[in-house]
């Protein structure tokens, strides 16, 4: 995989159809050159390989809280997952209709030089 542009963290608890159809936007992306971080929260049942989608054109991992902290905690641990210095959040019940988003995105940062 090439060099990550940034990392797009994902806190969700007990939303596995949100979280599906949001990974399922991220995956028809026109520029996947990001990794996802899920932070399940605590949900019950764990988020597992059903909730996600089969070989993403990006990175994805899932990092488990065994109990519930909120969304805060969520999100720091997202922080502390990821590998890029670029940060995107993005709530479980999101709606990125949008094939294009990341790349929009992308473009903004740098053209307001944060990049």
């Amino acid at each position: 995989m090439n060099a990550l542009s940034a990392s797009i963290v994902i806190p969700v608890h007990n939303r596995p159809a949100d979280l599906a159809h949001v990974l399922a936007q991220l995956t028809g992306q026109t520029r996947c050159d990001f990794e996802v971080v899920v932070v399940d929260d605590g949900s019950a049942p764990p988020v597992g390989p059903d909730d996600l989608p089969e070989n993403p054109p990006y990175d994805l991992r899932v990092v488990r809280h065994e109990a519930r902290g909120g969304v805060g905690r969520a999100r720091n641990t997202g922080v502390a997952s990821a590998r890029a210095e670029v940060l995107v959040f993005v709530d479980s019940d999101g709606d990125i209709s949008d094939t294009g988003w990341f790349e929009k995105h992308m473009t903004l940062r740098r053209q307001a030089g944060q990049m």
